[in-house]
């Protein structure tokens, strides 16, 4: 069931140069694809408040900094 979703990894224990915890979670997870990202993860934080509020993601609603952080994410 978990065939195509997208697990992101991300945050400070993730950006051990080390593979063993990834690796040890995406073992957890067959079928799952896992995606890595440059944002920090206070822009995952940033997402849920806007969706939790309510309020609609556009470039004009955020800043350069942050609109940068999301380009970078990958689609689903």
């Amino acid at each position: 069931p978990l065939a195509g979703t997208h697990v992101v990894l991300t945050g400070g224990v993730l950006e051990h140069p080390s593979a063993l915890l990834a690796d040890t979670i995406m073992s957890g997870l067959p079928g799952a694809v896992p995606l890595r990202t440059k944002a920090p993860p206070i822009v995952g934080a940033l997402l849920l408040a806007f969706d939790t509020a309510g309020l609609a993601l556009t470039a004009e609603t955020l800043s350069p900094r942050v609109s940068a952080a999301l380009s970078s994410l990958p689609r689903a």
